[in-house]
């Protein structure tokens, strides 16, 4: 029976296993599962940059407000696919095992770390879009199909791609986070039973091993002699009520259409009379918002400006470090300089480098979110 989290197959160079004094300032620290993970800031703030590009993106390029996610609940297998045909669809975990979800999942999540440890395998040859908190990129690696977001363990949801999202008690909660994060605003949910067989003693976060038959998902094999972590239906129905609240702030619905649940927090609806009214608003809508209106001049300046300002933090911090380190060998060179002296100049190049370097770091970071900030002003005109 395994009672520790599998190691990974392929490591990624960004995450340090057994990180010491040189890791505090250059590396973020997460403790989970009895493990002590660090990974690199410059290289997880790149990620994250790029994941929130990438999910901006997403959405854009599609039809219309709403969106479906799926639970992997038994009900899943009630469901009328045909329905489905052009909706975006999260899904999460285990939920490629389903062949006819599958080829229809948008965005697949996770945010346990027992269910990527598992089927590391599995994950690596999966070639759909793929959106974890980034601690797990220790399991998941450096694939481009990979996204990663800040996260937090407490409760509260997060406002935008580039927060920080809660990851507690469901990984359902995650992905309503993210749907209203990317813009959607109808979401409907299926496969949510909201019911689960377990042993009656066991407290949310217990390990459980599965046996040859998995009773709560919609396939037998899902959990099958796999280690898993205790439900608890009443804290999830709390962070879908933290969710809900959130959906209502935004003029958002969530609509329950799974076949068989008992979830009562959203109001409830069968599928067809959701999805085929969406269906007709969108055929009656402009193409897509990304072919809807050309780039803005203001997001193409800010590309520009971006690029320059980076040009010039480089050239102006390059000049001061080389003349501060020039100077430096200069005075040592000389025979009547005092090596206390000699030490001093040095030091101070040392400091002129690292601040050149930070200065660097920040002039990108505030590039970024320069053009973060008009590429999300834009989208909301062009909405």
């Amino acid at each position: 029976m395994i009672k520790r989290l599998p190691k990974p197959v392929k490591k990624p160079k960004w995450v340090v296993v057994e990180p010491g004094w040189r890791h505090l300032l250059t590396h973020r620290f997460v403790e989970f599962e009895g493990e002590t993970l660090t990974y690199s800031r410059i290289a997880l703030r790149e990620k994250l940059h790029a994941s929130v590009t990438a999910l901006k993106a997403a959405y854009l390029a599609g039809d219309g407000q709403t969106c479906v996610i799926a639970g992997n609940g038994p009900s899943l297998n009630a469901v009328d696919w045909s329905l489905l045909e052009g909706v975006p669809v999260f899904a999460s975990n285990y939920a490629f095992m389903h062949p006819e979800l599958a080829p229809r999942i948008s965005q697949l999540t996770v945010v346990n770390p027992w269910v990527v440890a598992q089927a590391q395998k599995e994950f690596d040859e999966y070639q759909g879009q793929v959106v974890v908190p980034y601690h797990l990129g220790y399991w998941l690696g450096d694939d481009v199909n990979k996204h990663y977001v800040n996260f937090h363990f407490g409760y509260e949801s997060a406002g935008g791609l580039a927060d920080a999202f809660s990851i507690r008690s469901t990984v359902s909660y995650f992905n309503l986070q993210l749907a209203l994060c990317m813009g959607y605003r109808r979401i409907i949910l299926v496969g949510f039973d909201h019911s689960y067989e377990q042993p009656k003693a066991s407290q949310e976060g217990d390990i459980l091993t599965g046996g040859s038959q998995d009773p709560n998902h919609f396939s037998p094999e899902y959990f099958a002699y796999k280690q898993w972590q205790a439900a608890d239906v009443e804290k999830m129905a709390y962070t879908y009520r933290l969710a809900d609240e959130h959906a209502k702030s935004l003029n958002a619905e969530i609509i329950n259409a799974s076949v068989n649940t008992k979830l009562n927090v959203f109001r409830r609806a069968e599928l067809a009379g959701v999805l085929k009214k969406e269906q007709r608003s969108i055929s009656d809508a402009a193409p897509s918002r990304l072919n809807a209106a050309p780039p803005s001049i203001l997001i193409n300046a800010a590309r520009i400006l971006k690029g320059a300002e980076e040009m010039l933090n480089r050239f102006e911090l390059a000049g001061a470090c080389t003349l501060l380190a020039a100077l430096g060998l200069f005075l040592v060179t000389l025979p009547d300089t005092s090596f206390v002296f000699s030490a001093l100049i040095l030091t101070l190049s040392g400091l002129g480098v690292g601040l050149a370097l930070i200065g660097l770091a920040l002039g990108r970071r505030r590039g970024r979110d320069q053009l973060d900030r008009h590429v999300s002003a834009t989208t909301k005109q062009q909405r």
